[in-house]
């Protein structure tokens, strides 16, 4: 359930610190229309997303990561494995930006 949560707030974040139209193949991702302010957050309103959760989907097994705010930045991670091998990776952050958050997330796979 918290990992739900989690992925239901990185989509949130991810809205709210870019103002870009709508990715047509990527629907469910909301963004902020263009010159709307940002919403007031601060990066120790997430601490509650600090843990571990592993769990089925996106076709193998997915595990992430929080740490608590630490200088109004988060630090996370993502892994997917499938048949016990990874096959991608996510290294994320939530840092505090001009009173409200901004969500970072560099991707990778393994070589």
């Amino acid at each position: 359930m918290r990992w739900i949560l989690a992925s239901c707030v990185v989509a949130i974040l991810t809205s709210s610190s870019i103002a870009q139209p709508q990715v047509s193949h990527l629907p469910h991702i909301k963004r902020l229309p263009s010159g709307s302010a940002r919403p007031a957050a601060r990066a120790s309103e997430l601490d509650w997303l600090a843990g571990q959760w592993r769990g089925e989907g996106l076709g193998g097994q997915c595990e992430e990561s929080w740490l608590p705010a630490v200088g109004g930045t988060l630090i996370g991670s993502f892994r997917l494995a499938d048949d016990g091998k990874p096959v991608f990776y996510e290294f994320l952050a939530i840092t505090e930006d001009a009173g409200s958050l901004t969500f970072r997330v560099k991707h990778s796979t393994p070589t």
